[in-house]
């Protein structure tokens, strides 16, 4: 009966053993893909903080752009009104 007893308890610690190295090996697991995650998502968060710049970089040039060809406009505009002015008074 002892021996039956031991032998029962034996192969319950060894069950256990396993199941508690199992728990470690899948916490662990967690842990990295955690981890992983994280850097995945930082990577992404850097990604889109530097498009988001060029964008904006990019839109400034393009405001800045579109303000020379309203100016450009505006002085042609004069220009015309100052001959349509000069042709009328001829007239």
């Amino acid at each position: 009966m002892t021996r039956t007893f031991k032998a029962t308890e034996e192969k319950s610690k060894k069950m256990i053993e396993t199941l508690q190295a199992k728990y470690e090996m899948a916490r662990d697991e967690k842990v990295a893909q955690a981890e992983a995650f994280d850097k995945r998502l930082n990577t992404l968060i850097r990604d889109f903080v530097k498009i988001y710049k060029k964008l904006a970089d990019e839109f400034v040039s393009y405001k800045d752009f579109v303000k020379w060809e309203i100016d450009l406009g505006l002085i042609i505009a004069e220009g015309k009104n100052k001959l349509i002015e000069k042709l009328e008074y001829q007239i």
